[in-house]
């Protein structure tokens, strides 16, 4: 994803906008790897979970309000980080 930023003021804008979409001081970086450069594929969910659909039937991630996370991959919940 990074790769096709050219310049450290390209990586900080993008970084910026991937930020407002995520608390960056709650969630894990294998979350925000997963944004596209442009957060296109980031949705506001009820409850103020956000969804970050990835290619592929039944791959996404949730993220809570409270910062914890589920990644899904094919359906199945592969890793839970919810915050009781």
């Amino acid at each position: 994803m990074l790769a096709k930023l050219k310049s450290q003021d390209e990586t900080i804008e993008h970084l910026e906008n991937v930020f407002s979409y995520l608390d960056k001081t709650r969630t894990d970086d294998r979350v925000l790897k997963l944004v596209n450069d442009n957060a296109s594929n980031v949705f506001q969910r009820a409850g103020g979970v956000k969804e970050i659909v990835q290619n592929g039937k039944g791959n996404a991630t949730y993220v809570f309000p409270d910062g914890g996370f589920q990644i899904f991959r094919g359906g199945k919940l592969i890793i839970n980080k919810q915050k009781k």
